[in-house]
């Protein structure tokens, strides 16, 4: 097991409000705390870690990743498309990110942009965009 995994056990068992921010040295434990914020629907404290993450760890596309999903959630759709394209540059093949950012796309009216990056996250990692389709279809039934 990977000490990312275990961290974010421990991490998923604590309380997010008793860690000091200055204390987290590193990028992947930041971008875990930032995950728990915004499990907790705490988006100003996940944004902060996720920031942090970027910070300590630019070559990480992940923390990005979820740094656009929290903005997409709040309907900052522009910041969303940088943290998703950024992450996309990172890991041409993270599929994430390409589904996300065909999400923006779709949501600001750019279909075109949107087929394109479905088709790509597609070929990247068709199983994981079926899976995707699967659960917005049962969630939203």
């Amino acid at each position: 097991m990977d000490s990312v995994s275990t961290d974010h056990r421990f991490l998923a068992n604590m309380n997010c409000e008793n860690i000091n921010p200055d204390m987290v040295t590193d990028g992947k434990i930041c971008n875990q705390i930032g995950f728990q914020y915004y499990e907790n629907g705490d988006f100003a404290n996940a944004i902060g870690y996720y920031k942090k993450a970027i910070a300590l760890s630019p070559e990480y596309p992940v923390p990005l990743n979820n740094l656009g999903v929290v903005y997409l959630k709040s309907n900052k759709l522009e910041l969303a498309r940088e943290c998703f394209s950024k992450a996309i540059v990172l890991n041409p093949e993270y599929v994430k990110a390409i589904c996300n950012l065909a999400v923006v796309s779709y949501k600001v009216g750019d279909l075109e942009a949107a087929r394109q990056l479905y088709q790509k996250a597609k070929r990247v990692d068709g199983s994981y965009v079926k899976q995707r389709i699967d659960n917005y279809i049962n969630h939203n039934q």
